[in-house]
């Protein structure tokens, strides 16, 4: 009788352990399914809206409605979508005004090409994308103002090497922020 009891309340334990078990993994499953979901909303309604999406090319073609800053826009789905590879001075810092405002003058109100890397999301949940509008490269182009530096986050370095030319070039051309390190 002490060894059926034994045997049922260990049986009893293995069943509950093998059904919390799965009950857990269940859970895990549909938390890693949420977790994803989160990741790519952005992405996918940006290409979602879009009927213009390049296949070949991977880039997804959006209409800019806001200009923030030298560095970031935000798109007809009111996403906001942070540039790649470099970073513009902000709101009050020396070049703010005219980083902005160049980057004013090339987007705003036009259709633009956005071009993703490996990392989707900066740590302020912003779209992190590559900008073009026809064959201007807009992130080389404010970086070769010198309006804005070349700023590397690894996993994204698709265009670090066009970057870092550009900034080599506003450098040695002694323009924007460039300028009073060269004496003039």
């Amino acid at each position: 009788m002490v060894g059926k009891r034994v045997f049922l309340l260990f049986a009893s334990g293995v069943l509950l352990t093998g059904i919390g078990f799965f009950i857990g993994r269940s859970a895990n499953q549909t938390q890693s399914i949420s977790d994803s979901e989160s990741i790519l909303p952005s992405v996918t309604s940006i290409a979602q809206t879009q009927d213009r999406k390049d296949s070949i090319s991977g880039k997804v073609e959006v209409l800019v409605t806001k200009v923030f800053d030298g560095d970031t826009l935000q798109i007809e789905t009111g996403e906001k979508i942070r540039y790649v590879g470099i970073n513009a001075p902000e709101k009050g810092e020396q070049f703010s005004k005219e980083a902005t405002e160049l980057n004013k003058q090339l987007v705003l109100g036009k259709n633009i090409d956005l071009e993703f890397d490996v990392g989707k999301k900066d740590r302020y949940g912003r779209t992190l994308a590559y900008v073009f509008v026809g064959n201007l490269f807009i992130n080389q182009e404010l970086v070769e103002e010198g309006l804005v530096v070349s700023t590397t986050i690894q996993p994204n370095v698709r265009y670090q090497k066009e970057i870092l030319e550009a900034q080599k070039k506003a450098r040695e051309s002694c323009v924007g922020m460039w300028k009073s390190l060269c004496g003039n």
